[in-house]
């Protein structure tokens, strides 16, 4: 998985208001270096995986769990 296309993708097309990201969590953080007006919500498949990755998640959005 990588998450880097999705940014990627987001820099050239600003007119996305929101991006929801269903995910384990392991894959090396994206790189963001502009202005990211899109909302992110980064949605963990437990309780553990949101424990590991929360924190460089949130550095683009918000994160939460939920059990699937």
């Amino acid at each position: 998985t990588s998450f880097q296309e999705v940014f990627d993708y987001l820099k050239d097309h600003r007119q996305y208001d929101g991006l929801l990201i269903f995910t384990d969590g392991y894959a090396p953080e994206p790189s963001v270096d502009f202005a990211l007006r899109t909302k992110v919500l980064w949605i963990c498949r437990s309780e553990q995986e949101y424990n590991v990755h929360h924190e460089w998640m949130e550095k683009t959005g918000r994160a939460c769990w939920i059990e699937f």
